[in-house]
């Protein structure tokens, strides 16, 4: 079972703090931030996006497959059309 996370510090000083948890045979997702539980997901075996807003910041959190195993990332989207790309 893949475990990782990430840090965000917003701009107002606020930090986050951002992990998941999954299985790579299941397929079985938690992702969490600051310890609460904000996505389950089910049987993701395949490359998904799942985006979160921190504060005003549009994040996403996303899950490859390559080569039989998967890469995790969290990166945020300034290209998105948001308030705050604007």
């Amino acid at each position: 079972m893949a475990q990782l996370n990430w840090t965000y510090v917003s701009d107002t000083g606020r930090k986050y703090t951002v992990g998941i948890y999954h299985g790579s045979k299941t397929g079985h997702l938690v992702v969490y931030c600051n310890l609460r539980v904000v996505i389950i997901d089910f049987n993701v075996l395949e490359d998904k996006t799942y985006p979160l807003f921190l504060d005003d910041e549009l994040c996403e959190l996303t899950i490859e497959k390559k080569g039989g195993q998967f890469r995790y990332g969290f990166d945020i989207n300034r290209k998105a059309d948001t308030p705050r790309n604007r």
